[in-house]
């Protein structure tokens, strides 16, 4: 598992985007954290997906929680799709999906803040 985590001033365009936590047997970890920032610009990404997945089919296997995915742009935010999940491959259990946030950043009197559309 990796977290991506990306600061810019100007646009990000970026192609798909993946981090996740996979395993055959046992308990999964959670999937990885993805966090865009563009203080400055147009977030722009094909398909951003954070899971934990188990393939095992037994009974006492546990996949961990899907990552969290936040977006924080100046402008607009455009992606293919967003995707956060657990899944396991029997009858183990699986977990939450990670939360999913989107803020748009405004300035004011030459400072960046927070406003949630």
């Amino acid at each position: 598992m990796t977290n991506i985590d990306m600061v810019g001033s100007g646009n990000i365009s970026l192609g798909d985007l993946a981090t996740f936590f996979s395993t055959a047997t046992g308990i999964g970890a959670n999937g990885g954290t993805v966090r865009l920032n563009s203080s400055n610009g147009n977030i722009t990404t094909g398909a951003i997906d954070t899971y934990s997945q188990v393939f095992s089919a037994a009974s006492n296997t546990n996949a961990g929680n899907g990552g969290a995915i936040s977006l924080n742009s100046a402008g607009n935010i455009s992606t293919a799709s967003l995707n956060s999940y657990s899944i396991v491959g029997g009858s183990g259990t699986s977990r939450n999906g990670g939360a999913i946030n989107f803020n748009k950043f405004r300035s004011c009197f030459g400072s960046n803040i927070f406003e949630v559309i």
